[in-house]
């Protein structure tokens, strides 16, 4: 067990000397400041003075641009992306109206309380009503013209000495 730890531990460290390669040695020629020739004078490149004449000709343009009675260009470009005071005031009443309005129907649902009721078991017997023992036409309208004639219809058959 002592062995596999000491090789594990090896194993993580690594190798202890690093290798050297041959052409990063102090000898080597293509490194000497005798290799290199003579500095070279620098100057400006293409780039700079491109970058330049593009920001002094925005400059002059800014300049000319702002000689009219116009605002400037930066200017009218904020303003066409900047949105307007009273498109935020609209928006903020609207805003607000909305949340009164949430606010008064959540005050209404939380303070109501639903009626007492008993659970039945047919509720449909309410709606409903007995056949028996009703006068004509209590269910279906009136019936008036119908009462009279079958009125009429049992005075003719029923004796006048059983007649009420």
């Amino acid at each position: 067990m002592l062995a596999l730890r000491t090789r594990a531990a090896a194993g993580r460290l690594g190798p202890l000397v690093t290798r050297r390669h041959a052409s990063h040695g102090p000898a080597d020629a293509h490194h000497a400041p005798a290799a290199h020739g003579p500095a070279a004078e620098e100057g400006f490149s293409k780039g700079f003075f491109i970058s330049l004449a593009v920001a002094l000709g925005g400059l002059a343009f800014y300049q000319y641009d702002t000689a009219g009675q116009r605002p400037s260009i930066v200017t009218r470009l904020i303003a066409q992306y900047h949105s307007r005071h009273e498109v935020w005031e609209a928006r903020n009443v609207l805003h607000t109206t909305m949340v009164e309005e949430a606010a008064r129907d959540k005050s209404l649902l939380q303070d109501y309380r639903p009626a007492y009721t008993i659970p039945i078991r047919f509720p449909e017997v309410f709606n409903g009503g007995s056949p028996y023992n009703n006068e004509a036409g209590w269910a279906t309208g009136e019936l008036g013209a119908v009462k009279k004639h079958l009125e009429a219809e049992h005075k003719k058959y029923v004796p006048t000495t059983l007649r009420n």
